[in-house]
């Protein structure tokens, strides 16, 4: 994956001035706290993780950072950290990126460097969601896919599968056809993200689907996708028919369901938000949301994706 000259040369005029922002706002800043150790900290982490979380050493550099310095520095240097890996995309990815997902990366690069020229206050800090799944994205620890997200390499914790005892992690095993001994994984991990809301609808969803399908093919030891959500909760498609896509498109190419059991402290706020109606129906004790677990094996998604592509494609012929 290319960035182009043109972007290359925009993000790192943003690099140098935010270096430079930083070093008339505090001079020791970047002795203190220098780039590359920090992002070696986010990137090698210890252990496959999910792009939201933070190893325990990451986590104490942003806390000294707090401590030594006043938040919109912090921001400054958090600036210069996006700018300064989106510079280095092409040395730092060692993860194939198709050019069919790569305009959905570069476009997402755009927004972001627009980001970094806005400085907007209160943005750029580890806290604010939005800001972590840039982060994430400028270190292509997710890839942008139109429709969604995508976390690369994430092993399904075997904790999830068993919150409702033994039987419920064999029965996971089964499900989805998986060894119990052997790493469940590496999986892609879909996320959505409301900044994403043009590309909401069920032709961008098969496209989206379709991308991952090739992604895998140019990355063969991810195994599919596999993700927990209410999304697919066959009741969602009765109170809310406009997201039935959401679990018919995946049924349909050959992924695989089961209901996790034990507490989920966001299923119920996440399937509520944004849909009074669905908020009515809960209340009315029409719709008790459901986390389930969906894999979609990847030579399911792979079949799926060369049998329908065809149709899913044709109007951009």
């Amino acid at each position: 994956m290319r960035l182009g000259a043109e972007r290359a040369a925009r993000a790192e005029a943003l690099r140098a001035g935010a270096e430079a922002a930083l070093n008339a706002a505090a001079p020791d800043f970047l002795t203190r706290f220098p780039l590359e150790p920090y992002i070696a900290e986010l990137e090698q982490h210890g252990k496959p993780h999910r792009f939201f979380e933070f190893s325990q050493r990451a986590l104490d550099i942003t806390t000294e950072m707090h401590a030594a310095y006043e938040k919109p520095v912090v921001e400054i240097y958090n600036r210069l950290m996006l700018a300064h890996l989106i510079v280095n995309v092409e040395q730092r990815n060692t993860h194939t990126i198709i050019d069919s997902v790569a305009y959905f990366v570069l476009e997402d690069f755009d927004r972001i460097l627009s980001l970094i020229e806005k400085a907007r206050p209160n943005y750029f800090f580890r806290d604010n969601h939005l800001f972590r799944r840039d982060l994430a994205i400028s270190r292509l620890k997710v890839f942008p896919n139109g429709f969604e997200i995508y976390d690369v390499g994430i092993l399904i914790a075997r904790k999830e599968a068993i919150k409702g005892g033994l039987k419920s992690l064999v029965r996971f095993i089964r499900a989805f056809q998986l060894q119990l001994l052997g790493p469940l994984g590496p999986f892609y991990e879909p996320h959505w993200d409301r900044r994403y809301i043009k590309y909401f609808s069920p032709i961008e969803y098969e496209r989206c689907c379709v991308r991952v399908a090739d992604m895998m093919v140019a990355n063969p030891h991810i195994k599919g996708i596999a993700v927990p959500s209410w999304w697919y909760d066959p009741q969602l498609g009765k109170i809310s028919p406009e997201m039935a896509f959401l679990l018919d498109v995946p049924k349909a190419g050959g992924a695989r369901f089961m209901v996790l059991e034990g507490y989920n402290r966001y299923l119920l706020s996440d399937a509520l938000a944004h849909s009074p109606l669905r908020k009515a129906a809960h209340e009315a004790g029409a719709y008790d949301p459901k986390s389930i677990m969906m894999v979609w094996p990847r030579a399911a998604i792979i079949a799926w994706a060369n049998r329908e592509r065809a149709r899913i494609f044709a109007d951009q012929k």
